[in-house]
């Protein structure tokens, strides 16, 4: 066999190993797009989401439209619904976490719920308000559930950042009886962290 040849296999080989790590990784990506749903038992969802109101803080890394991040203040109110659903209205004030200064005031409406033939496949929806205006919405499902931990995988945007993200990790824990945590890590197309929302509330 020629040297030449033996260039030419070489190349070749080389190629296909080349092309077949990258759909390896295409496909990897593309599970990672679309995790398969989990059920999540109502009655877990209402030990993470009891019924009444709220007080929080949450701070928001830096973004597009607020270089030097934010830190918010929530009043929540959260109540149950029909079919077992739980909606809420989260009322904000949202500081600068630098300078402190006042940027904005918003209503977070929400709600998780099930379908009809879905089993117990639990959906969210999240929608923004600022004087009465849409500036931001989500939507997505169960991907984890634990005991005391939902997490779910949404697709969308908030207004705090011109990004519109098909990747976001949104996770509800229970850190006692009358405290839970949320927080939503926002991935780029490369699965890069791109900005986290971290955010603590309180029962009245």
């Amino acid at each position: 066999m020629s040297q030449e040849l033996l260039i030419t296999l070489s190349i070749l080989v080389s190629v296909c190993i080349i092309l077949l790590v990258l759909l390896i990784l295409a496909i990897l990506r593309i599970k990672s797009l679309y995790p398969q749903a989990v059920e999540v038992k109502p009655e877990t969802l209402l030990k993470i989401l009891k019924v009444g109101n709220y007080k929080g803080e949450s701070q928001i890394s830096p973004s597009s439209n607020f270089k030097n991040g934010l830190k918010c203040i929530h009043e929540v109110n959260i109540f149950k619904e029909e079919n077992n659903n739980i909606g809420f209205n989260n009322y904000i004030k949202a500081y600068d976490l630098k300078t402190n200064q006042l940027h904005y005031t918003a209503k977070r409406t929400g709600l998780f719920f099930y379908k009809v033939n879905q089993g117990n496949n639990l959906f969210r929806t999240t929608r923004s308000y600022i004087n009465d205006r849409i500036v931001s919405q989500l939507y997505g499902y169960s991907i984890k559930n634990k005991e005391n931990k939902i997490t779910f995988f949404m697709n969308g945007n908030w207004h705090v950042d011109n990004y519109t993200y098909h990747d976001i990790r949104s996770t509800l824990e229970i850190i006692d009886p009358k405290r839970f945590k949320h927080t939503c890590e926002h991935y780029n197309p490369w699965l890069k962290l791109q900005f986290t929302i971290s955010e603590d509330y309180s029962q009245q």
